[in-house]
Order: structure tokens, then sequence, then C-alpha cells
């Protein structure tokens, strides 16, 4: 500690006070710091977690919802618009095909708005394909995934 003579009684005690304060308190901040990282990484992983479970206990819920639709269906009819209305909340279009035979066709679809003018809500309910010209949608039909 360098005092020199010069110096007024203020900057004497600013200076003694800084040479004896400044490690402590260089030590209290990343101390302060380190924790302060640590309290912020703990928040977001718990924000997170608790966005996660919310995240299934919706999903859980829309699936009971679908299947109690299903369960109460009367018609095929009925079950179909159940499946259309349940995949269209989690996609922007969908169609339902009726497989019958070695052909599939277009039955209903949602997404597909009919006043753009480009035809596709139209087109799925004249849409037909063989089986065996669709190699994907045969092997969902034949793996029934």
């Amino acid at each position: 500690m360098d005092v020199s003579m010069a110096q007024s009684p203020s900057e004497i005690i600013q200076q003694v006070l800084a040479e004896a304060l400044d490690p402590t308190l260089a030590s209290f901040r990343e101390s302060l710091a380190a924790r302060l990282v640590g309290e912020r990484e703990s928040a977001r992983r718990e924000a997170a977690a608790d966005a996660a479970r919310q995240t299934r206990a919706e999903l859980a819920e829309a699936l009971q919802v679908a299947v109690r639709r299903l369960r109460h269906a009367s018609s095929i009819t009925e079950i179909g618009g159940a499946l259309l209305e349940t995949a269209a909340g989690y996609c922007g279009r969908v169609a339902l095909l009726i497989h019958k035979g070695e052909t599939l066709t277009g039955w209903r679809s949602m997404g597909f708005d009919r006043n753009t003018g480009d035809g596709l809500g139209e087109a799925w309910s004249s849409f037909q394909v063989r089986v065996s010209e669709a190699p994907a949608l045969a092997q969902a039909i034949d793996t029934r995934e």
C-alpha cells in the first residue's frame, strides 16, 4: 500500500478500502455469478421438463377424446369422420382412402381449400389407385401400419 502525502484523507481511505476489499469482492462476484448461472440453468431445465409434461398431458387428453369418439361412433361414416378430424389436428392436410379389393379410393379429405382453384379438394373424392401401383401404400396395408 503506497500512501502518498499528497493524497487527501478521503483518497487515502478509498485506496486502503479498495486494496483491502477488492480481492474479497472479486471472489464474491465470481461465486455469485457462478451460482446465478447454475440457478438459471436449473430453472431452464425445470421449465423444459414442465413444458414436456404439459405436452404429454395434452396429447394424452386428445388421444382419449379421439378414442372416445371412435367407441361411440355408430357408423363407418362417423368412424371415418372422427379419424379425419383427429388427424387434421396434427397436420394441415389429411385424406382418408377406402381399401376395397385391389383398389384404394378417396373417401373424404380435410385441409384442401376448395376455394383456391387448385382442384385438390375435389380430386380426393374421385381419387383411385390400384394397390399394386402404390408400393408404399401396399406396404402400409400389408403391415397394418
